[in-house]
């Protein structure tokens, strides 16, 4: 099993794990914590021996949460980038497409899984799982990142003067003289929305894209 299909197999355990605390009781003893720490009322050994009572009742927080839409998302932190996902050859298998944004870079990425009704995005470190219940609520959440994103682009041309973004279906202007950097991984090969695009090929369910 590669670490990406580990990592995400993991998050999707975070869902019924029970030994965690939620994002309300973490904050809650970060509350005791600084209250501790501040009571003037207390010696220094009096704060140390209770905040080393405090650190025996340390768990990992549960960032899991139902969205409005009715999804399931799973939060972490992953310091790695978003090759880390585009490299990895089960993710592709487990049926994950790359969503082309305009904000792409080595440090945040979008994915999709048409199979799974599973969205991910890796954003400087933080790692966003949606688990979608449906093929009608995984639809509404691709159609909505495709409104909230502005147009991916193809391929990033460079010249001495600094970076151009050539935009998908885009001209490239001032071309003379500068070097494409490698293509995407996956070729683009469906249209999604206006202009949207997505490496790979999508399903359709019903008039719906899946």
């Amino acid at each position: 099993m590669s670490k990406v299909t580990e990592y995400l197999q993991s998050m999707e355990r975070d869902i019924a794990r029970t030994d965690c605390w939620t994002q309300e009781q973490a904050e809650e003893r970060a509350s005791r914590y600084w209250a501790i720490m501040h009571d003037k009322g207390l010696s220094k050994e009096e704060i140390t021996d209770k905040i080393a009572a405090m650190y025996g009742e340390l768990r990992p927080v549960r960032k899991v949460s139902i969205d409005e839409h009715g999804n399931t998302v799973i939060r972490r932190f992953w310091s790695t980038e978003r090759y880390e996902f585009d490299f990895d050859d089960d993710f592709r298998k487990d049926g994950w497409l790359q969503f082309d944004t305009n904000q792409d870079a080595w440090y945040f990425g979008v994915w999709v899984n048409p199979k799974t009704f599973r969205t991910l995005t890796y954003a400087e470190g933080g790692v966003i799982l949606t688990v979608c219940p449906d093929a009608e609520h995984y639809n509404a959440e691709v159609k909505g990142a495709c409104e909230f994103y502005g147009e991916g682009f193809e391929y990033i041309a460079c010249n001495v003067e600094g970076f151009q973004q050539v935009l998908l279906g885009g001209k490239v202007e001032g071309a003379e003289g500068m070097v494409a950097m490698p293509p995407r991984l996956l070729r683009l090969q469906e249209d999604l929305g206006e202009g949207r695009r997505l490496s790979g090929s999508i399903e359709v369910i019903g008039d719906r894209l899946a």
